[in-house]
């Protein structure tokens, strides 16, 4: 990477043009994947349907679990990541068209949530959904609200080390 990032957080506005957004996508599994046709399939998302022009239903995969806690990721989780990522003081660069496009999150049950469009847009699929970070860590996370020399993702890779301005070392997600 071209610096030190300033952290791994995937709301931190400051990682890019630092190249750790490369690291940021190992530390964190996206919500869809492309295939061999570049066709969009689910990957921590299992299905999606649209209840109305402006409503979006999405059931994520159960068992998915957070690095450090060992917690499974639920609905409630995604919709605390989406309140989270629309907040402005954040600034979570990325995700402006959400902050844009999204009027609401709704926890339905333990893996379904809801969201609601401020306008009816047919590429849901296209509205980035912000990457799912641990709520329990980040709120109990000491140096404030974007996280720093620490990730709490569900991705394939873990942190190991972080030496400042001199390496950043990843491990294998044991699950």
């Amino acid at each position: 990477i071209g610096t030190d990032p300033v952290g791994l957080d995937p709301c931190n506005p400051w990682h890019l043009g630092t190249g750790a957004w490369g690291i940021v996508q190992l530390l964190y599994d996206p919500w869809f994947v492309r295939d061999r046709e570049l066709r969009l399939t689910p990957y921590l998302m299992k299905s999606w349907t649209r209840e109305d022009p402006q409503t979006v239903v999405f059931e994520i995969q159960g068992g998915v679990k957070f690095h450090g806690s060992g917690r499974e990721m639920t609905a409630e989780d995604v919709v605390w990541n989406i309140e989270r990522t629309m907040q402005e003081d954040l600034a979570c660069a990325l995700l402006t068209p959400m902050q844009q496009h999204l009027e609401s999150a709704q926890v339905r049950d333990h893996y379904t949530f809801a969201v609601t469009l401020k306008t009816p847009n047919l590429l849901i699929t296209r509205i980035p959904l912000p990457l799912a970070i641990d709520p329990g860590f980040v709120e109990s996370y000491a140096d404030g609200p974007i996280l720093r020399q620490a990730e709490a993702g569900t991705g394939p890779w873990l942190l190991d080390d972080w030496v400042a301005e001199t390496h950043i070392t990843l491990k294998r997600n044991p699950d």
